[in-house]
């Protein structure tokens, strides 16, 4: 019983371990602008933004972030597990 108790454990550790590592190597929290997005309300961003929503789900899922700006996009597909997430309403633009 004390095997299988500890045999849990040590299985719970790994695991926690495994999902702490994964999201500080994760790009979770890549910015659109890492991707070449200029958000000055005159160049298309799609490409940029779609690039990082499919980097970070690539990598699991996470934030794509998306700092102050007037951003032009054509549609846009979002993956499963990952956000965008806006530096602030009053501040950032998508149109």
């Amino acid at each position: 019983m004390k095997k299988v108790t500890l045999l849990i454990l040590f299985s719970l550790t790994l695991l926690s371990f495994y999902i702490v590592t994964k999201q500080v190597n994760n790009p979770s929290g890549s910015s659109v602008k890492n991707y070449g997005a200029k958000g000055d309300g005159l160049t298309d961003d799609t490409k940029s933004f779609q690039k990082a929503i499919d980097t970070v789900a690539k990598n699991g899922g996470g934030d794509v972030n998306i700092p102050a700006g007037a951003y032009i996009l054509q549609p846009i597909f979002v993956k499963s597990n990952v956000n965008l997430v806006g530096e602030n309403r009053d501040t950032v633009t998508l149109n």
